[in-house]
């Protein structure tokens, strides 16, 4: 019974988005040091968190997927807008700080 939850689990963190060749090759996972899963900005955006992998819904935008790129970073792969972003994890991991300027505070 656990292969077939982990397998469900793994299928279902993997389909929404495809992975992209670039994603593929990363390197392996940094420490995890927060749980990032809930609610975001003001109720704008959602983040369901895997080990290291990202899921991330902004209202009707996405998912878009997203990893770890350092025990306080993070990087997201939005496919509508090419080149963005990266964050920061302040505030005891109830902070993102966004490359593009931008700030999320967790519900």
């Amino acid at each position: 019974m656990k292969k077939f939850v982990l397998v469900a689990a793994l299928a279902a963190a993997t389909y929404l988005v495809p992975m992209s060749q670039a994603e593929a090759l990363r390197p392996p996972p940094p420490e995890i040091k927060y749980n990032l899963s809930g609610t975001w900005a003001g109720g704008q955006a959602t983040i369901r968190q895997y080990y290291d992998n990202l899921t991330i819904q902004i209202g009707r935008r996405g998912p878009f997927l997203g990893w770890f790129t350092g025990p306080d970073s993070i990087a997201v792969n939005f496919t509508d807008d090419p080149g963005c972003c990266t964050a920061k994890i302040t505030g005891n991991g109830e902070v993102l700080r966004w490359s593009n300027n931008s700030k999320w505070l967790k519900e």
